[in-house]
């Protein structure tokens, strides 16, 4: 996943540490510290590990929500909804609580397990005070796991006082901070946009998860800022009827990642929303992103730091386009 995008067919990988330390063409050295490592031929072909920068993984075990209309937002339907409050809120508590069943852990593992088989090697959302959460557990959990020089902080809820804003800028400075926002198309979701810029929390370290009610000049301001922003069309499509606008994102110069959400209303995994992201960018973006730009959105583009840019290519004829 460099820049020039090469493939290289039998290619070697040093691995020290559980750290990719130097990758060789057929025919290259590696560096000399890899002489006395074990050899492992794998006869396959080695890709990058997926980035899952949104998720809720304690909620893996679920199907997928009826969902008979569209919401204007995500309040909606998480406090006026009595289907979901049965189908999962008084459902999770009976499984997790350590007053019932006391299973957060096997939840959480299992939404791990799920993750891996989708390719996901870094995922965020795990529960942070859960075992399955911990370092060295079956992915990376990048709340509890440095990913390069970064630790993620997640917030679900923006701030409603002054202690839970001020507990957002500490959050922010921390690390990067992944905040739901704008999720929905309400009149009030580009309003969440304009609170948390007044509060200074717009900038390189800002993830801005769904942002279906972001508008193109607030698009336009976040890129100006160096901030992110996941995308998770499956889950918009069901609860909103529409999702991001990523083609004014993408105009605009925003870092734009893909990540499925959750499994009630979202993909199984990173893998099963890059499929329903390309049937999206196909049929309602007509070839918006070429096929290398979406797998550099689970990949290369979904970390936070600058971003590579590139010229925007239609997938007919394009020389990144290739699966």
């Amino acid at each position: 996943m460099n820049d020039a995008g090469d493939v290289w067919p039998g290619a070697s990988l040093w691995i020290r540490s559980g750290r990719i330390e130097a990758v060789a063409p057929e025919g290259g050295r590696l560096p000399a510290g890899a002489r006395s490592a074990r050899v492992v031929e794998t006869g396959g072909v080695v890709y990058p590990g997926l980035i899952d920068l949104h998720n809720h993984p304690g909620h893996a075990a679920y199907p997928l929500m009826p969902v008979r209309r569209a919401y204007k937002d995500r309040y909606e339907w998480r406090f006026y909804d009595d289907a979901y409050e049965r189908r999962i809120t008084r459902s999770s508590s009976v499984v997790t609580s350590p007053d019932f069943y006391d299973f957060g852990t096997e939840a959480g593992r299992y939404g791990e397990y799920k993750a891996l088989a989708g390719g996901t090697t870094s995922l965020q959302g795990a529960e942070e005070n859960l075992p399955s959460s911990a370092p060295g557990c079956l992915v990376r959990n990048v709340e509890t796991t440095d990913v390069g020089p970064r630790r993620a902080v997640s917030r679900v809820d923006l701030g409603r006082d002054a202690r839970e804003w001020a507990d957002l800028a500490r959050a922010e400075k921390d690390g990067v901070l992944v905040l739901h926002l704008a999720e929905g198309s309400g009149e009030r979701m580009a309003g969440e946009y304009e609170a948390v810029k007044r509060s200074g929390l717009v900038g390189p370290r800002l993830v801005a998860v769904h942002g279906v009610g972001l508008t193109p000049d607030q698009f336009r301001d976040m890129a100006a800022r160096c901030a992110g922003l996941v995308w998770s069309p499956l889950s918009n499509h069901l609860l909103y009827g529409r999702t991001a606008d990523v083609a004014a994102a993408k105009a605009a110069g925003l870092r734009v990642s893909l990540a499925p959400d959750w499994s009630p209303s979202g993909s199984r995994s990173v893998l099963g929303e890059l499929k329903v992201a390309d049937l999206i960018d196909t049929v309602e973006l007509k070839g918006l992103f070429t096929d290398r730009e979406l797998a550099e959105t689970v990949t290369r583009r979904s970390w936070h730091g600058p971003g590579p840019r590139r010229t925007p290519n239609r997938r007919s004829g394009s020389p990144d386009a290739s699966r």
